[in-house]
């Protein structure tokens, strides 16, 4: 039987990462915290796959619990550990 690729995984996380990237430049010029309507116009996608991606790092701790999206400091700390 044929392994299946990690490929989807992959995209999954890149897309985790573009938002908190995205998250974490807006925090360092002191913009505010977008909705996730703004971050499907930034990031390019779905309004469901944002939305999708969001409920999967709040639940990972990376963002806080409010409307607007802000970045924990689980979360703050991701981003600056890849850059």
């Amino acid at each position: 039987m044929p392994q299946r690729t990690k490929a989807p995984k992959r995209k999954g996380e890149d897309t985790r990462l573009a938002i908190l990237r995205e998250l974490r430049r807006r925090e360092l010029t002191l913009e505010p915290g977008p909705t996730t309507r703004e971050m499907e116009q930034v990031i390019g996608l779905a309004h469901g796959t944002v939305f999708y991606h969001v409920r999967v790092l709040r639940n990972a701790g990376d963002l806080l619990p409010t409307r607007r999206l802000h970045l924990s400091e689980t979360g703050r700390a991701r981003v600056d550990a890849t850059t």
